[in-house]
C-alpha cells in the first residue's frame, strides 16, 4: 500500500509537478501528465488519456501534503521522481 503523503512530498520534491487546473490543461494538451491527484473537494476535469485520483483530504490538505502555505485544487504529475505514486491507478 502506498503511503499517499509521502509519495506526494517525494513526487513533488524531487519530481516534476505542476500545481493548479490551467497548468495541467496546458501540460495535459501536450500529453505530458500522467496523473491527476484532485483534492476533496475540488471539481474533477477530464483530460483524455489522464489518469486521476481523487484525494480524500481538502483543497488546504493537499497544499500541506504539497509543502505549500497555500490551498491546491489539483496536481498534475509529469514525473514521479522516485515516488510510487503512480501506482495509485
Amino acid at each position: 500500500m502506498v503511503d499517499i503523503q509521502k509519495a506526494i512530498k517525494t513526487a513533488v520534491s524531487k519530481g516534476d509537478v505542476v500545481l493548479g487546473m490551467k497548468e495541467i490543461k496546458k501540460h495535459a494538451a501536450k500529453g505530458k501528465i500522467k496523473l491527476v491527484i484532485y483534492a476533496s473537494n475540488s471539481p474533477e476535469k477530464d483530460f483524455p488519456g489522464v489518469k486521476t485520483y481523487r484525494y480524500k483530504g481538502s483543497n488546504a490538505d493537499l497544499g500541506v501534503a504539497c509543502g505549500k502555505p497555500f490551498p491546491v485544487a489539483a496536481i498534475g504529475i509529469i514525473d514521479p521522481g522516485p515516488s510510487e505514486i503512480l501506482s495509485l491507478v
